[in-house]
């Protein structure tokens, strides 16, 4: 194990990844500050009724994006990770998932478009563009972290931040018309074909089958789909519920805000992939086993914390942040902080699994939440959001202890732990 160590790992590449990984850091950080100027702006000079399509639009992107489009990340840096090259021999499954997201965006936009985006039907070609340049930018993401580009992961985060802005800035110089300031939405992924002559020809070696991309795929966009359900699906299942506009935008930019870490981490967990996928394939379950049981301790403590730093602070917070417009109640803000937290440690203990491309396992995990979630909204009342808050919290604690007792459960009985 020594000897495979040193061997994928001198000291040369070890200083480049370090470099790298704080490139990566720093990108992800500033990405996250750029994202919040952009809504601060938005709802600034457009309000929060005439920002709340372009925050639907948002809503739409990164649940299309994380259900269809990380797994394509993940896919990539796992392969690449091991050796393989994903457009060399899965480029079928690379052109039909982009396919589905451009549909998916597509659909969202004109079905949607009286319930989600004030009649407008221009955000079905925003949400097409955006998510045909978001699958480039998901791949290239994969590629560079699979080969432990880091540095160029780090750019890539804020190119996309920094184009979104200056379009955004632009456009609001015309006009306040969401259906031509959602177009800085569309943008900002284009960042990845400045970068794509950077990937090069990949280093492959030969006789390493690729993991079979369709059972990989199902399971994932199963799991990555009752994630999000819970995860960002929240203002778009508060006007399905009959809330108003303003109740809508009021949830997306809390939720939005609090969901810094599950952004930070969905950045970063290539980087922890590429990792876990070298430490998997060199045998070290034993030490993958204890970092699932010390994460499995610390994330209920973390969820407790941040349901009372929430309902002290959370308003109070959201309205410095943004404006009175849209500050949250002390439990819609406890709820969702609490549920954020409750997600990223699902997620961080869910890369485990992903490592081992056990992803059915994992899939089980969001479906256990996503069931939980549904309950709770169909019995709790009250207003829209807060039954939407209540219910996202829930399900996202169930799902956390979920993925932690599959987890424990899967590492606990490999064949290389004694």
């Amino acid at each position: 194990m020594t000897e495979i160590r040193r061997e994928t790992n001198p000291p040369g590449i070890a200083r480049a990844s370090r470099a790298g990984t704080g490139w990566m850091i720093a990108g992800s950080l500033i990405g996250a500050i750029l994202a919040w100027l952009f809504q601060r702006i938005g709802v600034d000079r457009m309000g929060s009724v005439g920002f709340e399509p372009i925050g639907n639009a948002w809503t739409v992107m990164y649940v299309t994006a994380t259900v269809l489009l990380i797994p394509l990340e993940q896919y990539a840096t796992r392969e690449v990770s091991r050796g393989l090259d994903p457009l060399r021999d899965e480029k079928k499954v690379v052109t039909v998932i982009a396919s589905i997201a451009v549909a998916v965006g597509l659909a969202a936009g004109w079905f949607g478009r009286d319930l989600w985006f004030q009649g407008s039907a221009a955000f079905s070609w925003i949400l097409a563009m955006l998510l045909a340049a978001f699958a480039w930018y998901a791949l290239a993401k994969g590629i560079f972290a699979g080969r432990r580009n880091f540095r160029e992961v780090g750019i890539l985060l804020i190119a996309e931040g920094a184009i979104r802005i200056v379009a955004l800035y632009l456009l609001l110089l015309i006009t306040l018309n969401a259906d031509v300031v959602g177009w800085s939405l569309a943008v900002a992924p284009m960042a990845a074909f400045v970068l794509l002559g950077w990937l090069g020809k990949p280093q492959t070696k030969s006789g390493a089958p690729p993991a079979p991309a369709v059972p990989f795929f199902g399971a994932y966009v199963l799991g990555s789909g009752a994630s999000q359900m819970l995860l960002a699906s929240a203002p778009l299942v508060v006007k399905i519920l009959g809330g108003e506009a303003a109740a809508a935008t009021i949830v997306f930019i809390t939720f939005t805000f609090f969901r810094a870490p599950m952004t930070l981490i969905l950045s970063l967990q290539s980087r922890l992939l590429s990792s876990l996928v070298r430490r998997y394939e060199a045998g070290e379950h034993e030490l993958l086993w204890k970092a699932a049981t010390r994460l499995s301790a610390v994330g209920p403590v973390l969820v407790m914390a941040g349901w009372a730093a929430g309902w002290l602070l959370g308003p109070w917070i959201v309205r410095l942040a943004y404006s009175a417009d849209v500050e949250p109640s002390s439990g819609l803000a406890a709820w969702a902080a609490a549920g954020i937290l409750a997600a990223s440690t699902a997620q961080i203990l869910g890369q485990l699994l992903v490592a081992r491309a056990a992803t059915g396992r994992l899939a089980a995990a969001w479906m256990i939440g996503l069931t939980v979630a549904l309950v709770v909204v169909m019995l709790s009342s009250g207003s829209a959001e807060h039954r939407v808050a209540i219910a996202f919290g829930v399900g996202e604690i169930a799902a956390m202890v979920a993925a932690s007792t599959i987890v424990l459960t899967t590492f606990r009985n490999s064949p290389a732990r004694p």
